[in-house]
């Protein structure tokens, strides 16, 4: 994409409407008619990233990629949709991919300490949840939980994928979810 530049005569944009701010921006990375999408459209940017995201740290950082993926990628704008709904599909999307990388670092977290070397007679005195989900993890053998395990190990999705010889990216995030829940519902049940 070229590099951008400013129309001289931004009080006369103003008055276009979105789809032909779009053209420009677009056509001539024209960045005066950029600013203006971005004034009309920030807030409600920030409000859907803010319904995933609840850190304002968060919220600015990916307010900032939303932005920069639509002024990246404008030439996948296609006219004949809505240029908000373009928008908020980006927010989203971003959005959900943040709290995606912050769940897989608090796993990746999890994982330092369930393979911390600690005797198995100390688990119980340690910290006995954890001796309960190591204790659930060798018990539910089976993919879903082979999913978990390769994540708390930081092996990515797509080679999870192909390391189980799973279809879908898709099916891995839905046996990680399952998963999850039934370590959980196996470490209540065991602490009870």
């Amino acid at each position: 994409m070229a590099t951008p530049h400013s129309t001289t005569d931004t009080d006369s944009l103003v008055e276009l409407s979105d789809e032909e701010l779009w053209r420009r921006v677009q056509q001539a990375s024209d960045a005066s008619a950029f600013a203006i999408v971005h004034k009309r459209y920030a807030s409600r940017v920030a409000a859907v990233v803010a319904r995933f995201c609840r850190a304002s740290a968060d919220i600015d950082s990916v307010c900032q990629e939303v932005w920069l993926k639509a002024w990246l990628s404008c030439s996948q704008y296609r006219h004949e949709s809505n240029l908000a709904g373009w928008l908020m599909a980006i927010a989203r999307s971003k959005a959900i991919d943040r709290q995606r990388q912050l769940s897989r670092a608090r796993e990746t977290s999890l994982a330092g300490e369930w393979n911390e070397p600690v005797a198995d007679d100390q688990h119980a005195t340690l910290n006995p949840a954890l001796a309960a989900a190591k204790e659930c993890l060798e018990t539910l053998r089976n993919k879903k939980t082979q999913v978990w395990q390769l994540r708390l190990q930081g092996v990515g999705d797509e080679e999870i994928a192909a390391r189980l010889n799973v279809a879908s990216v898709g099916t891995i995030y839905r046996y990680a979810s399952e998963a999850k829940k039934s370590i959980h519902d196996c470490v209540r049940a065991k602490l009870r």
